[in-house]
């Protein structure tokens, strides 16, 4: 029940401040063999730590460290596919790339939408 209310909030792009989807219910419940209680114990555990990740990504833009960019972009980018959320995914994966090229153009905005959608999606793991 609570799975289809967030589905269909998410679902609601009527631009009024709706909840813009970042997580993939299905997907996430897959990849648990289904089990939503272990899904809720995995996203509990992810709300403690992602905000590590994010930090360490921030630090890293503010010295210029772009092999920490990487690594902390790297770690976020596996996390976030747990959960079945390409849009994060694919924003880390550019992260991760940019440290790794260490091209810095960017990244500031790519680092300001990850942080507003990481709150989106924990939101939603919130919800489940």
């Amino acid at each position: 029940m609570m799975r289809s209310c967030l589905m269909a909030e998410a679902d609601d792009n009527s631009g009024s401040g709706a909840l813009s989807q970042e997580l993939d219910v299905n997907a996430a419940l897959s990849r648990v063999g289904g089990q939503l209680d272990l899904l809720k114990q995995l996203a509990a555990l992810f709300i403690d730590d992602y905000p590590n990740d994010l930090s360490q990504i921030a630090a890293s833009l503010k010295e210029h460290d772009a092999r920490q960019l990487e690594r902390s972009a790297h770690r976020l980018k596996g996390s976030v596919a747990n959960f079945g959320a390409p849009g994060l995914w694919a924003l880390a994966a550019e992260l991760e790339r940019k440290g790794k090229t260490e091209d810095w153009f960017g990244v500031p905005e790519l680092v300001s939408q990850l942080e507003e959608r990481m709150d989106r999606m924990k939101q939603e793991l919130l919800a489940l």
